[in-house]
């Protein structure tokens, strides 16, 4: 499910066969209304390997979040939020 009002995008795991990186750069083009190609990398802001990793086996009461593209970027469990920063 993909929710988007003004201030926030929120991503579901109606994706899970993509890696939450993945999902992180479509929600933040999709709420910066760009391509993901558009969007600078994400490894500039976090370690998507290592972020993949912790999301697979972190558990139920996962929570991180991040700044990347002048966007706020929650994950928590399976679910990307996605705020513009104030």
């Amino acid at each position: 499910m993909d929710t988007t009002n003004q201030s926030r995008t929120t991503m579901t795991g109606t994706q899970q066969h993509e890696p939450i990186s993945h999902r992180i750069v479509v929600a933040v083009a999709d709420r910066a209304e760009v391509k993901t190609n558009d969007l600078p990398r994400l490894y500039d802001s976090i370690d998507p390997d290592a972020l993949n990793a912790m999301v697979e086996h972190g558990g139920q009461d996962l929570r991180i979040s991040f700044s990347f593209a002048g966007y706020e970027v929650v994950v928590d469990d399976d679910t990307v939020h996605v705020e513009q920063k104030r």
